[in-house]
């Protein structure tokens, strides 16, 4: 039975999730996306990996247009509403002629693959992974739509505790949902880290001016206010006057990098590396002890689960959707408020003096759960459960 995921936009860590998918779904697994939303994401390097990786089972909808209009609030990160005129959509949707139907949120392509789902009698499974946190300023009409939507959806695959949660907020039927987590290229990056060469690390720690006398702290993500970098650096100048041979290794690139590159970079314990490709990412993790992300709101950050299957402790942002499945308090990392001064002030000191590789074995075992094998394998129990009814 042919299985449609109808996802606009991915990232390069969801071509191993979905390539294990076709494989357990005997080839009869596909995905419809959008190359207007790869190159509007700035992800045209992912783009051009698609037909090579993904091969026959990813297939382009190149008639979609995307209209933007500015949102009122000034309190949200995402400043428009971007409106989606799908031309040619059902003719796209049913290209393999799919008995179940899987789409990404509650807006964007869902309405229109609801409705086709609906049309046809077909079971439609929403992929979700948004938080009562990130949705604190969702509008009346969206809760409604939401509520709506539900009537015809027959099941959720969530990240994790605080989607789950969330969706329950809205009166959703706790049976519908269903945890499959969300996976990080754990293999990849895995390879990649027992790759690298000592004399590698110890060049590119040297290039940085690193001797390995204090932690090395790692943040990887984009350089927006979203991401509560400013609130990292500011007390990182604190930190260092206490821990000066400490270093912080900033990877990444956005609006902010230039000017905060502008106000930060004489401080020679702090390292604006930029943007790099997603597959030289690994190269940082190995030469770095933890990994610290500020974010100010996120669904899921990927680049937790990443850093935890390289084998670093975390220090993370409450904000994450994903900190209270993924950090286990001091046993693989802390949970601390950006918005908070002392709190980022005290993850970073929390490290010192700790057993750092114990830690680090602690985050493999806890990511383990959510790599792409065992999330894949979720999935495709929860749709194969379907079936069998």
């Amino acid at each position: 039975m042919t299985i449609l995921y109808a996802s606009p936009v991915f990232s390069d860590y969801r071509i191993p999730f979905y390539n294990k998918l076709n494989e357990l779904f005997n080839g009869e697994f596909y995905i419809m996306y959008s190359p207007l939303r790869f190159e509007m994401e700035g992800l045209n390097n992912t783009l051009k990996k698609i037909p090579i990786q993904l091969k026959d089972i990813a297939y382009p909808y190149n008639d979609e247009k995307i209209f933007k209009i500015k949102k009122s609030s000034k309190q949200d990160f995402d400043k428009y509403y971007r409106i989606p005129y799908l031309q040619h959509f059902y003719k796209n949707l049913s290209r393999y002629n799919p008995k179940i139907l899987i789409t990404e949120g509650f807006f964007q392509w869902t309405p229109a693959v609801v409705l086709y789902a609906w049309l046809h009698r077909y079971p439609v499974f929403i992929s979700y992974e948004r938080t009562a946190h990130t949705e604190r300023f969702a509008p009346f009409f969206k809760i409604l739509e939401r509520k709506f939507l539900d009537k015809f959806v027959t099941g959720y695959l969530v990240n994790g505790t605080e989607t789950t949660n969330y969706l329950k907020s809205l009166n959703i039927n706790p049976q519908k949902i269903h945890i499959t987590g969300m996976s990080a290229d754990s293999d990849g990056l895995k390879k990649g880290i027992s790759s690298i060469t000592q004399e590698i690390k110890v060049t590119m720690r040297s290039n940085l001016n690193i001797n390995g006398e204090g932690i090395t702290f790692l943040f990887s993500g984009q350089f927006i206010e979203r991401k509560g970098i400013k609130y990292l650096l500011n007390a990182w100048i604190i930190h260092s006057q206490k821990y000066p041979s400490d270093h912080l290794i900033l990877i990444g690139g956005g609006e902010l990098l230039e000017p905060l590159k502008k106000e930060f970079e004489n401080k020679k314990n702090i390292h604006f590396i930029g943007k790099i490709l997603y597959d030289e990412v690994y190269k940082y993790y190995a030469i770095s002890d933890v990994f610290i992300i500020p974010t100010l709101e996120d669904n899921w950050c990927l680049v937790v689960p990443e850093a935890m299957a390289c084998g670093m402790p975390i220090a993370c942002s409450k904000y994450n959707g994903g900190a209270i499945d993924l950090i286990k308090n001091k046993e693989n990392g802390v949970i601390f408020d950006p918005l908070e001064q002392s709190s980022i002030l005290d993850s970073l000191k929390f490290f010192h003096n700790k057993d750092l590789k114990t830690m680090g074995k602690h985050s493999i075992e806890i990511e383990e759960y959510f790599n792409t094998e065992n999330c894949a394998n979720r999935f495709f129990n929860i749709i194969r459960t379907y079936l069998n009814k």
